[in-house]
């Protein structure tokens, strides 16, 4: 989830690890990932010392995290219709 909205929004990937995280490991591919969203707010684990990055994500988390996505965005993208 995290690899998706930061390739596919282009945001600005992370190049220092600092998240607060005790199952952070700082050592697996997609850590970068997962601190661009947090560097942005677009996420902030599920509590102040995890971040469960193993966890499936609802649909619903998905549809907050792609809200926060756009709204931190710099690139003009907007939601023409919802069916």
């Amino acid at each position: 989830m995290a690899k998706m909205l930061t390739l596919g929004f282009d945001l600005q990937q992370a190049t220092t690890l600092s998240a607060p995280f005790s199952d952070f490991t700082k050592d697996n591919e997609t850590d970068k990932y997962i601190q661009t969203l947090l560097n942005y707010g677009i996420t902030q684990g599920t509590s102040a010392t995890t971040f469960s990055p193993y966890t499936d994500v609802t649909r619903g988390q998905m549809a907050l995290f792609l809200y926060r996505t756009l709204q931190k965005n710099e690139n003009d993208f907007y939601i023409i219709s919802v069916e």
